[in-house]
């Protein structure tokens, strides 16, 4: 995955964190957001097309992320 932007902004105390990238046919983007506690939500979406998306790759992403993490 080539990452093609980052951007990193605050809303209301939360810190948030927005990671774009691409592949040959996929467009991905990652959000990262600061909950309680020192927990973070992470939301991955994978786009084929601006109408199509591919769940699995998505959860192959965020699987690799939680691993990474620990």
């Amino acid at each position: 995955i080539r990452q093609t932007k980052t951007a990193a902004e605050q809303e209301g105390g939360q810190d948030k964190r927005e990671i774009a990238g691409a592949t040959t046919d996929r467009e991905i983007a990652v959000t990262l957001t600061s909950a309680a506690q020192g927990s973070t939500r992470v939301q991955v979406v994978a786009r084929k097309s601006a109408v199509t998306w591919d769940k699995d790759f998505a959860r192959t992403i965020l699987e690799k992320i939680v691993a990474l993490s620990k």
